[in-house]
């Protein structure tokens, strides 16, 4: 037998042979294999197990955590203490699954460090509540504290955080235990059945053993061929740079997604070092880091730092690295790395915002300790949760008795309600509001200006109210006296005025009568001793009128009131005027009296002629009367010249007896004079350079002096004139005899030398004349008669010439033209008589001259050459002002909004007229202060000022007849305006073209 079988197995061939003998061993080792599957099969069973325990683990540690945030809400919402109980127990349970779970992950360190920055983040949110339970914060501090993005929810954040991240190792150990398992088991399901195939085509095998050995090598090449290419492609298409690099850290494998984060090809990266990729500023401490985990050959590190690509831009990467063990010694490294750039940025955006946040939060501690106001926060039940030092110690209180207590724990219930019902109203219309309170305090009784206000969240939810209290007691005190001493000061003014105007016209009515009636002697024929004494009387008057004008100009001077014309004169007329008028002093006194004008001075100019003469007369006759031999002298120049203006220069230098320099500085001063010898030895009222000094002032210009006592003084002013080109000016003389005769002129005046004097003015230009003293009497000859113009005086027993006027025009609708003829100089009679329908206004004494040249204009509605302007042509120029359209700067877009000014305001001017005629107060109302806009882009003062009376009194429905007499005027005065800005516009066009 043995034999037999020895020639069998001889039979054999080699191979064959070796075949079984292979087959056997392969069997063998399958059994082996198969037994060693089913081992670690049970055992990865067992990880899995393990794994989804501490799963459970981590979930149970969430519920506790959850649980936690839970009891210290309810006790935060409700203040309930046996919270406190239900916390400790919590944490109890929260630090014992933390226990175990650390004991679950004893054999995983990425895991142990996570289990211990859990702990000390638990400890911390331990620490947290158990401060909130202390109640050591307030309401406010404990909602900031538990809110989004506040302290606790911070914390809370940082501990779900790293139980994400542990959970996820968990997770991602199971699913590769998981994988294992299913690999182990369909390892050993395939090991099985392809035992049983082994042994079923053993024989086959054997018989067929080349052709299957060939077959097999063939089909276990591919196999490993495709699974290489199957392990490069997975590497290369994660979503993540994976590289391996050697001991030293140069690199000798990196997968082609190092491109996308780089720039750099893995090409140019292989048999790098691994530190070209670092940000220089991080090189040596990222080669330390992980040098320190080749030294401890810590299994796997995670490591955030930036790196720099190829074009230089900075990014942010976490790199995970896993050392390559060889025998127990390091081999190198494989790493994983993350661009975590955005999520940088946003962390970094997060920590700036935290920053400003404590740091805005540290100012607005540093302002409410600081602050001299008084402010504090209230929450919706009215406890104070906030309050600056200066609060609770105006309130004589500590921050303990004022904080987390209402008004009702330290204050008087009554006013506790009263600042309760104010937060009501606050909490209803969520305004702001302002009260002034009385407060009794520790100091004394305090006023309190009160401002409250909501607290809104960004969401919309109200959360408090908040107050600013300033203490305005001192300022109340301050403001009382100073309103009392206005009104001292008021009545003070108004008796002052009073005074002047009954003295302007106790004294100029007289006066007027006087000088008229010697003017008219002056005309008669005297024998030359009476025309002597008539002179000396008119000498006389005109001194007295002077201090009186004087007296008058230095009070309206001081109010603002004075009122400058605008007209045409001839410099040298005027000059001349002056030289006239002091020829005879002059000549008793021996002294010389010469005037030179320059060549380049304009002769004719257009200012304020009047004044300008006031001025000369002053300075020249101080000059005539100080100076005893020698002479004074007048000299004019051009000081500046421009297109449209030149500001002329005066010199009135005398030899006289000089000024003491010690008091060149005070000459200018009310009341003033060189000495108190002068009043006596020369008379005057130490006016005349005071008033000088502010006509000048007033027209733009300036003066100055310089003097020594006996050497003669001189004077230097200057005023800016307008340049004209019109030459005739006073040349022509009117023939008012010939325009006036026959004309029908009723004078209402109660004084009868008045009476008699302006009778014989008219009557000179042949004037049909009728008395009345009173406007009792006025009022009873025009219902009777027909009068081409009435002159009237103001101040009369009976009616005034206001009452009269105001009666005419609106109880008779009489619209002949009335001239006021007052002794009163003040503004506000010129203005009131214009605004109760008067057409001039004059002041006695009057020029016979400027009478009649006044009752031309009115009765015919024309011009006159005059050297003297009305006060009704004063104000056309002063109708409207540009400059405020000429700020823009642009032509153009000025001629624009003129253009739009005209397209309509004249039509609703017309409208407005129509509503008052027809009663329509609420319409009258509307448009008037539409219209009101509409001139006030102009600078129209008096217009604005009558729309806003006629706005005022339709909106009321108040006051009609006062309102229609204001609408007439408006319409005079629009008809006035629309003419010269046409003309304007014209102008301002022309000049635009030819410049464009």
């Amino acid at each position: 037998m043995k034999r037999k079988i020895f020639h069998l197995f001889r039979a054999f061939d080699r191979k064959i042979l070796g075949l079984f003998v292979f087959s056997l061993v392969t069997f063998i080792l399958f059994t082996l294999l198969l037994y060693e599957r089913e081992r670690s099969q049970a055992i990865t069973r067992s990880l899995v197990d393990h794994t989804n325990q501490t799963i459970v683990k981590i979930d149970a540690v969430n519920i506790a955590l959850t649980e936690s945030e839970s009891a210290i809400r309810s006790f935060l919402f409700t203040k309930d203490t046996a919270w406190e109980k239900e916390m400790r127990s919590v944490h109890d349970s929260l630090n014992e699954r933390v226990a175990e779970l650390d004991s679950f992950t004893s054999n995983n360190i990425i895991q142990q460090k996570n289990i211990q920055k859990l702990q000390v983040q638990i400890q911390k949110k331990e620490a947290f509540q158990n401060a909130l339970l202390s109640g050591k914060f307030s309401k406010v501090q404990e909602i900031q504290k538990v809110s989004r993005g506040g302290e606790g929810s911070q914390i809370t954040l940082s501990i779900k955080k790293t139980l994400a991240e542990t959970l996820k190792i968990e997770k991602n150990l199971l699913a590769d235990k998981i994988k294992e398992n299913e690999i182990s088991y369909l390892a050993s399901k395939y090991i099985t059945l392809s035992g049983g195939i082994f042994s079923l085509v053993l024989v086959l095998v054997v018989l067929f053993q080349l052709n299957a050995d060939i077959s097999l090598r063939k089909k276990a090449e591919k196999e490993v061929f495709n699974s290489e290419a199957k392990y490069r492609n997975l590497i290369e298409n994660a979503a993540v740079v994976m590289y391996t690099a050697g001991i030293t850290g140069n690199i000798n494998f990196v997968n082609n997604q190092v491109t996308a984060l780089t720039g750099y090809s893995a090409d140019e990266l292989n048999g790098k070092h691994f530190s070209i990729l670092l940000d220089p500023s991080y090189t040596n401490s990222v080669v330390s880091f992980y040098a320190k985990q080749f030294t401890s050959k810590t299994t796997a590190s995670t490591l955030e730092f930036p790196i720099r690509t190829k074009s230089g831009e900075q990014k942010w990467v976490e790199q995970s690295a896993q050392l390559l063990l060889d025998a127990g010694q390091v081999a190198g490294f494989q790493c994983m790395v993350k661009d975590i750039t955005e999520k940088k940025k946003v962390e970094q955006a997060l920590s700036k915002s935290e920053y400003k946040r404590k740091e805005n939060e540290y100012r607005l501690t540093a302002i409410l300790d600081n602050s001299t106001a008084l402010i504090y926060i209230k929450d919706l039940e009215g406890r104070y949760v906030t309050a600056n030092k200066r609060f609770v110690h105006f309130l004589g209180l500590t921050e303990e008795q004022v904080i987390g207590h209402t008004d009702y724990d330290f204050t008087t219930k009554e006013l506790a309600d009263h600042y309760r019902k104010l937060d009501e109203e606050i909490f209803a219309s969520l305004q702001p509001m302002q009260t002034e309170e009385f407060l009794e305090t520790p100091e004394g009784n305090k006023n309190l200006l009160l401002l409250k206000f909501p607290l809104i969240t960004p969401d919309n939810v109200l959360i408090g109210i908040s107050g600013i209290a300033t203490d305005v007691t001192e300022k109340n005190e301050i403001q009382k006296k100073l309103m009392l001493a206005l009104q001292k000061a008021e009545a003070a003014q108004q008796i002052q005025e009073q005074f002047l105007a009954n003295m302007s016209h106790e004294i100029r009515t007289p006066m007027n009568g006087i000088q008229g009636m010697t003017r008219l002697l002056l005309e008669t024929k005297l024998t030359e001793e009476q025309e002597g004494f008539a002179i000396m009387i008119n000498r006389s008057l005109n001194n007295l009128v002077v201090i009186v004008n004087n007296v008058l100009d230095y009070s309206n001077l001081k109010t603002g009131k004075l009122i400058f014309d605008k007209v045409v004169f001839n410099l040298s007329e005027i000059l001349e005027e002056i030289k006239k008028q002091f020829a005879r002093q002059v000549s008793v006194k021996g002294i010389d009296f010469t005037i030179s004008i320059n060549d380049t001075v304009p002769n004719f100019l257009k200012g304020d002629a009047f004044r300008l003469k006031q001025v000369l007369v002053n300075l020249a006759g101080n000059a005539v009367k100080f100076t005893k031999a020698g002479r004074v002298e007048i000299q004019v120049s051009v000081q500046q010249k421009k297109a449209d203006q030149a500001d002329i220069l005066f010199t009135i230098s005398d030899t006289g007896i000089g000024i003491a320099e010690e008091k060149l500085e005070t000459i200018f001063e009310s009341f003033a004079q060189a000495s108190k010898n002068i009043s006596s030895g020369y008379g005057g009222a130490g006016l005349g350079l005071t008033i000088s000094k502010g006509l000048i002032e007033l027209q733009g210009g300036s003066i100055s002096v310089k003097s020594k006592t006996g050497d003669g003084s001189v004077f230097t002013f200057h005023i800016p004139f307008w340049l004209t080109e019109e030459q005739n000016v006073t040349s022509q003389k009117n023939d008012y005899a010939a325009q006036l005769s026959g004309k029908k002129i009723l004078v209402v005046e109660d004084n009868l030398v008045n009476q008699k004097l302006i009778s014989f003015v008219l009557q000179k230009m042949n004037i049909v004349i009728a008395i009345a003293a009173n406007g009792k009497e006025a009022i009873s000859l025009c219902e009777k008669n027909v009068y081409d113009l009435i002159i009237m005086d103001l101040q009369m027993p009976i009616m005034d010439g206001y009452e009269t006027t105001i009666y005419l025009r609106q109880e008779m609708n009489l619209q002949t033209p009335i001239i006021a003829m007052t002794a009163t100089a003040l503004k506000e009679d010129q203005d009131r008589s214009s605004f109760v329908g008067m057409n001039d206004f004059m002041i006695k004494p009057f020029d016979f001259n400027d009478l009649y040249t006044r009752l031309v204009r009115i009765l015919f509605h024309k011009p006159v050459s005059q050297t003297l302007i009305t006060k009704e042509e004063t104000e056309d120029e002063k109708l409207f002002d540009l400059s405020l359209l000429e700020e823009l700067d642009d032509t153009g877009a000025l001629l624009e909004v003129l253009a739009m000014f005209f397209e309509n305001t004249p039509a609703e001017i017309i409208k407005l007229k129509a509503l008052a005629d027809t009663g329509e107060q609420d319409a009258v109302y509307k448009l008037a202060h539409k219209l009101k806009s509409a001139v006030a882009i102009l600078q129209s003062t008096r217009l604005t000022e009558l729309l806003r009376n006629i706005e005022s009194n339709a909106k009321e429905a108040k006051n009609i007849p006062e309102t229609n007499t204001m609408i007439a005027e408006v319409v005079v005065l629009f008809a006035r305006m629309e003419t010269l800005l046409r003309a304007e516009m014209e102008r301002i066009n022309k000049e635009h073209s030819t410049n464009s």
